[in-house]
């Protein structure tokens, strides 16, 4: 097998979901919704302005921010306590219907859906690998994690078929974990990483490998401090990029088979669409 044949790519998507490594980046960006709330941190419904006085914060906003999958109390809630679980309201005659008195309110935990257009993972001195396309979703978790896959289509290398389902050109991921970050101040990105085990994809091209990779990679998710059902994830050269990627002739991945790991970076720009509105907030 010659080295100018083995390719690789690494598939995965975002919702959903970074600039540096997770255990780099600072933690502050958070999914979640802005509401509104008395003595709150803002001054408005997208939670971007903190409410001050002579340029300290006064804690008088009439709007908070909180996580995704977080419960909080506030006046006229859906739920009796702070875990979210007992519905607030009343039965007559056997029927329970919720009356909206309760002290505690919860915050969306949204599915997403991703599509992209061409997405591809090149290893410097190996080539590239391409896909024409993908589709995929996920669950937004936490106020800072979410998990996701990607069926991309279209896939192949030096016009040969990559594939590791029964349709031609198509590549499924393994499920994939993100870690929402704030890499520089303003600014929000998500780390993916595999959810168990060491790869994120493991597939083959016709003629050419058995290729699988681990490691992270990072993308930009904008915009930020904006309440949407719609945003965007973008993988770009040089950011973030900590993919390895080796190349085998069998699936067996033998030692004297397999060469790599070699460092590999994911292009491509996917568009994520929640189950529910949510914001992507930053300091």
């Amino acid at each position: 097998m010659k080295r100018t044949k083995i390719l690789g790519l690494c598939l995965m998507v975002a919702c959903a979901i970074a600039a540096v490594s997770v255990a780099s980046a600072s933690a502050s960006a958070q999914f979640g919704s802005c509401v509104g709330f008395k003595h709150g941190n803002f001054t408005e419904s997208n939670c971007a302005t903190v409410a001050e006085k002579k340029g300290a914060p006064d804690h008088k906003g009439t709007f908070e921010f909180v996580p995704a999958d977080s419960c909080y109390a506030t006046k006229g809630g859906n739920f009796t306590e702070n875990k979210c679980i007992t519905v607030a309201g009343k039965t007559k005659k056997g029927v329970f219907t919720p009356d909206h008195k309760g002290g505690f309110e919860s915050t969306p935990s949204p599915s997403f859906t991703t599509s992209s257009g061409p997405a591809e993972l090149t290893t410097p001195g190996f080539g590239a690998v391409k896909c024409s396309a993908s589709t995929g979703g996920g669950v937004i978790e936490s106020g800072t994690t979410e998990t996701t896959t990607t069926s991309f289509t279209g896939c192949e290398s030096s016009g040969q078929k990559c594939q590791n389902t029964a349709t031609e050109g198509n590549i499924v991921t393994f499920l994939n974990a993100g870690v929402l970050t704030e890499p520089t101040t303003g600014t929000a990105a998500t780390v993916l990483t595999a959810a168990s085990g060491k790869y994120l994809a493991e597939f083959g091209c016709t003629g050419v490998a058995v290729i699988r990779t681990g490691g992270s990679v990072g993308g930009h998710n904008t915009p930020v401090n904006t309440v949407s059902s719609t945003s965007t994830f973008t993988f770009e050269k040089g950011f973030d990029q900590n993919l390895e990627t080796e190349f085998s002739a069998s699936p067996a991945f033998e030692p004297a088979e397999t060469v790599g790991p070699f460092p590999s970076e994911q292009h491509g720009v996917f568009t994520i669409k929640t189950s529910s509105p949510i914001e992507t907030h930053v300091a």
